[in-house]
């Protein structure tokens, strides 16, 4: 994917009064997921497939692209699949992708959630595969879930039956000069070949047939009517489909779109299923991309928990607030924010929706600049100076450990998104790496402040130069509606003593960031 520089689209001119050959031909515009990168979220997939392709980004991951309905959530999501699948790029060190799209509020009210989502686990990454690679596909996962002995023992009495009437058909034909002990023979021979293809999966498919018996079975126990049949069942398939090593660097990305668009009851069991069944073995390489309003979907898990909800905010002191936010906390390692399109890129896709040429817009590309980025891409990783940046963040993080290793997801995937961001104007300097450190656990610490800003650009710094005692350069009338609106801010002690200067000085202040919309994914 090319970027598109931010350069105005000219809109239609027309002469004053002319109606003359007006064209009122009518169209509308449907509402899919784009395939093509108008909006300017090609930094944020970029910076999300080099985080994920990556060996030394740890599985099994949940990531939420978080946005409201309409913000642009389900294209981001169909472009990052999309760059997934792409072989071309990859390096030997870089994982291969299987992808699955599981729409789960299509299955609100048909069979059980987990043995759809197996079912189309099972089912999608077949069809890109050839015939002779789909049948050692279903022999390797039939091994895989029935061990070696029982797999020998079901897989190979058939042909070894077949061998031996055909052995016994012979030898009586031979003995008796007749036709019609080779017709038995032959009609042995064809009973025995259809059950063993039935059995290998070459008329139909094993693994599927399980699931569906485990979810019709009356007799469970569990919320979610998963045995530990299932669950051994399931794991065998993400250990042959997904095994993420050295010689075998396949991994599995799900993609479940428009979960909020799922009752509170639904959501839940979506939850569940991922957690239960994929994402509790360390050894499957999988990753769930979430797309989802984080307010909604908080509000359904306060739903469907009401009871526990309810009891612990009558505790002293009140436990339940934020409960549903919390909650997708735990789910959750890596959460983004679907970036505002600029005016530029607004425009970009009102020329393609009139019809009119996008593609002018589109310069060349700068190919020095491209393979800089991708240096510096590289060196992100093991790069001395940002794992030094994180360690003098330390004393700001707190000391919750889920807490840092969703800051250190966040703050590498920030730097990716803000690399390939061709407005970004970093230069990556110790001091840079620290200030956007800074930036990014500011946001995963106050998200509702996080948000104020993004609303009112010059609340930061107003904030900053309050907290550090410091004359600010706003107008006073405008420092006192700030203040009015924003007062919890300008008081909050802990946000005031995060802003403080340290080490550094002015450099390292949240507000000395180049704006930009790349600052706005975490």
């Amino acid at each position: 994917m090319a970027a598109h520089p931010e350069e105005r689209v000219e809109s239609p001119q027309v002469a004053d009064g002319e109606v003359e050959g007006l064209d009122l031909t009518a169209w509308a515009s449907s509402d899919l997921p784009a395939e093509r990168d108008l909006l300017g979220f090609v930094p944020l997939i970029e910076g999300l497939r080099t985080l994920l392709s990556v060996r030394r980004t740890r599985l099994p991951l949940t990531i939420a692209i978080t946005a409201p309905w309409g913000a642009g959530k389900s294209s981001v999501m169909l472009q990052l699949r999309n760059l997934l699948r792409e072989p071309g790029g990859r390096t030997p060190q870089e994982r291969k992708w299987w992808t699955v799209d599981f729409p789960a509020w299509k299955y609100e009210h048909g069979e059980r959630l987990w043995a759809a989502l197996a079912k189309a686990v099972y089912e999608q990454p077949q069809r890109h595969m050839s015939v002779p690679a789909r049948m050692w596909f279903r022999l390797r996962v039939e091994r895989e879930r029935l061990g070696l002995g029982r797999f020998l023992l079901k897989g190979l009495w058939p042909p070894i039956a077949a061998a031996s009437a055909i052995l016994i058909a012979l030898s009586a034909d031979s003995k008796l000069g007749g036709s019609a002990p080779l017709a038995g023979t032959l009609a042995v021979l064809g009973a025995f070949a259809a059950g063993a293809s039935h059995y290998w999966g070459l008329a139909s498919m094993p693994f599927k047939r399980a699931i569906e018996r485990y979810a019709s079975a009356p007799d469970y126990d569990e919320k979610l009517g998963f045995t530990a049949d299932a669950d051994r069942d399931i794991r065998s398939l993400a250990r042959v489909l997904a095994p993420d090593n050295e010689s075998d660097p396949h991994a599995l990305a799900v993609f479940v779109d428009d979960l909020d668009r799922c009752s509170s009851a639904h959501v839940v069991e979506v939850v569940e299923a991922m957690n239960q069944i994929f994402n509790s073995d360390a050894r499957q390489g999988c990753v769930f991309v979430l797309g989802i309003d984080r307010e909604i979907v908080a509000s359904d898990i306060e739903v469907a928990y009401a009871p526990t909800v309810e009891a612990l905010r009558a505790a002293e002191p009140p436990l339940g607030e934020g409960f549903g936010m919390h909650f997708l906390d735990k789910l959750v390692q890596i959460s983004v924010a679907v970036p505002r399109p600029t005016r530029p890129a607004i425009e970009r896709l009102m020329a393609s929706i009139v019809e009119r040429s996008a593609e002018s817009d589109v310069g060349p590309v700068d190919e020095q600049a491209d393979l800089k980025r991708q240096e510096r891409a590289a060196s992100f990783q093991s790069s001395p100076l940002v794992a030094k940046a994180e360690f003098e963040l330390l004393g700001m993080l707190g000391s919750n450990p889920r807490e840092i290793k969703r800051f250190d997801n966040a703050f590498r995937l920030q730097l990716h998104v803000a690399n390939q961001d061709p407005d970004c104007k970093l230069r990556f300097s110790f001091d840079e790496l620290v200030t956007l450190g800074r930036w990014v656990a500011l946001r995963l610490r106050w998200p509702e402040f996080a948000k104020a800003i993004d609303d009112e650009p010059n609340l930061l710094s107003a904030v900053e130069d309050v907290a550090n005692g410091t004359a600010t350069s706003l107008a006073a009338d405008e420092l006192d509606r700030l203040r009015q609106a924003y007062g919890r801010w300008f008081g909050a002690p802990g946000l005031r003593a995060f802003l403080a200067d340290g080490e550094g000085g002015k450099s390292r202040r949240v507000s000395s960031l180049e704006p930009g919309s790349f600052l706005r994914i975490v």
